[in-house]
């Protein structure tokens, strides 16, 4: 049985993650950032002081932005959390993601928020007929960004995420977070995305496009394989 999804669009480029906000791809599946049939992030997971959070909600605010409401898990059942986390996310020629941390803590503590990511931009023929890829991945850090490439010839893809106050780490971004007794720590990550198909400009957000790009997001994920 197919574990629930969460999916936003705009025009020709979608999200799909599970109903945490995380995306944990497999060369079979259709969770990820997609645009130009291409996956350009395969894997974007958050952990905060080494745990996945706890699911309390998640809203669809339009077709492209979603929220994602959580809350630190305490390891046991008996304990109230006392810090709680919202993602929103929002599709564009990528996505922008804002995350806002909330201490309902009466004294001053410490965390670590740690998102790791990953892209193997596979296209959908790809996972549809299982084929492997033949070019050279690649990555590295750019001006403060971590940057995922893929090259085959001249033929090139890459996704470039940025942010303000994170030590990069190979695959991992880590902030680490003061927050004062009942306060909040916001930040804002973008991730772009670069290919030959790329056009300069975001689509419009018409009613009559936002009803097209729903309806072809549903055929898209009505016809590929999930997990």
């Amino acid at each position: 049985m197919s574990e629930p999804t969460v999916a936003i669009l705009e025009g020709n480029t979608f999200v799909v993650s599970d109903r945490h906000g995380d995306i944990e791809s497999s060369p079979r599946d259709t969770h990820g950032l997609f645009a130009d049939d291409t996956r350009f992030l395969s894997r974007w997971v958050l952990t905060l002081d080494g745990r996945r959070p706890t699911l309390l909600s998640t809203h669809d605010v339009e077709h492209y932005e979603s929220r994602f409401f959580l809350a630190a898990a305490s390891g046991t059942i008996y304990a109230d959390a006392d810090l709680s986390l919202m993602r929103k996310r929002t599709v564009g020629r990528g996505f922008s993601e804002q995350i806002v941390l909330t201490s309902h803590a009466p004294i001053l503590r410490d965390h670590e928020l740690v998102l790791e990511a990953g892209a193997d931009f596979v296209d959908l023929f790809e996972i549809k007929d299982w084929l492997s890829k033949k070019g050279r991945y690649y990555r590295l850090t750019e001006r403060g960004a971590l940057v995922f490439g893929y090259r085959r010839d001249h033929y090139v893809c890459e996704t470039r995420i940025s942010t303000a106050g994170a030590v990069i780490e190979e695959s991992r971004l880590r902030f680490a977070v003061r927050l004062a007794p009942r306060g909040e720590w916001r930040t804002s990550i973008d991730v772009s995305i670069c290919s030959p198909a790329a056009p300069a400009n975001l689509t419009g957000r018409s009613e009559t496009a936002s009803a097209v790009r729903r309806a072809t997001a549903e055929q898209v994920l009505a016809g590929s394989p999930r997990v």
